[in-house]
């Protein structure tokens, strides 16, 4: 998997309603090959979010590929996610 360093800002347009469980997703990164490492802000109704208790996870075709909680930095909460693959080009990622 080629990768660049990337900063995504990913634009989410829902309104929390309060704090659920965590979401149950488990990764084996033995199982990878290639690795990708992306930093990005998560933005929810425009704003940043800066609730250290947000999750981000990455997918392909329904696959969990990388999972990061985010780290605050300075004034803001930056997701650093390591995304695996078992290809070197050519998968779409998806967030949630």
């Amino acid at each position: 998997m080629s990768c660049f360093f990337v900063v995504l800002v990913m634009l989410m347009a829902i309104v929390p309603a309060g704090y659920a469980d965590p979401p149950d997703w488990d990764l084996d990164p033995a199982a990878f090959q290639y690795t990708c490492n992306i930093t990005g802000i998560l933005y929810v109704n425009n704003e940043p979010a800066f609730d250290p208790f947000n999750e981000l996870a990455a997918f392909v075709d329904g696959e969990i590929r990388g999972v990061a909680s985010p780290v605050q930095v300075g004034n803001m909460w930056l997701f650093f996610l390591t995304v695996y693959s078992n290809e070197v080009v050519g998968e779409m990622i998806h967030f949630q």
